[in-house]
């Protein structure tokens, strides 16, 4: 009965959507860690961390994409091209707060994508066409 409304396949997106955000963001923090450990005195013009966030932003469709394949689900184009333009800009907004150690994303982002990766994979079932 839960199948027929695409109840699963939103909590399939919610989970995949926090667990590319997840990776994501360990990307951008190690990308802070390397030039935290190479850098004697300013950093700021090293680009390493630009090049983090420039692999987090083309790691997110791949890891969206492959988790909803894994878990068997199929028409993922709408939650792998929403999610990853929304961490281009939350990725970008957050880009600041990752340099300081033991730095993370906060919570409330990674609810945000559970919801909205939910969301948007129900909206894709095709329930009611």
């Amino acid at each position: 009965m839960l199948a027929h409304f695409g109840v699963w396949r939103a909590v399939k997106g919610a989970v995949v959507s926090v667990f590319a955000v997840w990776v994501c963001s360990r990307i951008l923090v190690e990308g802070f860690d390397i030039t935290r450990e190479r850098a004697s005195g300013s950093w700021g013009l090293d680009p390493t961390p630009l090049i983090a966030l420039a692999v987090s932003v083309v790691a997110m469709p791949v890891v969206l994409w492959a988790g909803m394949r894994v878990l068997r689900e199929r028409r993922n184009a709408p939650l792998v091209w929403l999610m990853t333009v929304s961490w281009l800009f939350a990725g970008g907004y957050f880009f600041d707060t990752l340099d300081g150690v033991g730095a993370h994303i906060p919570a409330a982002v990674f609810a945000g994508y559970a919801a909205g990766g939910g969301f948007v994979a129900w909206c894709a079932t095709g329930v009611g066409r």
